[in-house]
């Protein structure tokens, strides 16, 4: 994760073992990645993006899905 010093608005990096570095909105890694990962993908549709809702609120709506 790092702050975007000019727009001041945090980003979401991912390196990937080949060494892919990606920009996600949300992702998750290691045991059961592919299932989390989903299930942030179900969410920011259901939410139309992740701008208005915070990563407490996140984190509580994935874990009722």
């Amino acid at each position: 994760m790092g702050l975007d010093e000019d727009i001041q608005t945090p980003e979401l990096y991912m390196v990937e073992p080949s060494g892919i570095a990606k920009r996600y909105f949300g992702c998750a890694a290691g045991k059961g990645a592919q299932a989390a990962n989903t299930e942030v993908e179900k969410l920011y549709v259901k939410c139309g993006g992740f701008e208005g809702i915070s990563c407490a609120e996140a984190v509580k709506q994935i874990s009722q899905m």
